[in-house]
């Protein structure tokens, strides 16, 4: 799993599809904007963005949102990213606080199937 807190950070995920980097660096300068480019990111408000790249990583989000994401985890939205190079990703917004949230980007294949049905 790729955890990223800023969009200076974005050079992490260059080897992606660039729709899918794209997709990222919009929602971390949203952070950057909102809540700082300073702030830890994860003790401070605000959130950050996970990229999962096995299916290995569902269990590590599970417990950073507190919630089993393979059977119930709610997410806020969920879009589907559908690449050039054919790859498809999905992108969840998971509400962790009153002002914290992970936005997870998890490949569509990995994705679990309960989650598809919030897209």
């Amino acid at each position: 799993m790729i955890k990223l807190g800023h969009s200076r950070d974005i050079e992490a995920v260059h080897h992606l599809p660039s729709e899918v980097v794209e997709e990222i660096l919009d929602n971390l300068k949203v952070l950057d904007e909102e809540y700082g480019e300073d702030r830890n990111i994860s003790e401070d408000q605000g959130g950050y963005v996970v990229i999962l790249t096995k299916e290995s990583d569902l269990k590590d989000l599970s417990s950073l949102i507190g919630g089993d994401i393979i059977n119930e985890a709610i997410p806020e939205y969920v879009a589907i990213i559908r690449c050039a190079t054919k790859e498809v990703f999905t992108v969840s917004l998971f509400i962790c606080g009153s002002d914290f949230g992970i936005i997870a980007v998890i490949p569509y294949k990995i994705t679990p199937k309960y989650l598809l049905s919030y897209a």
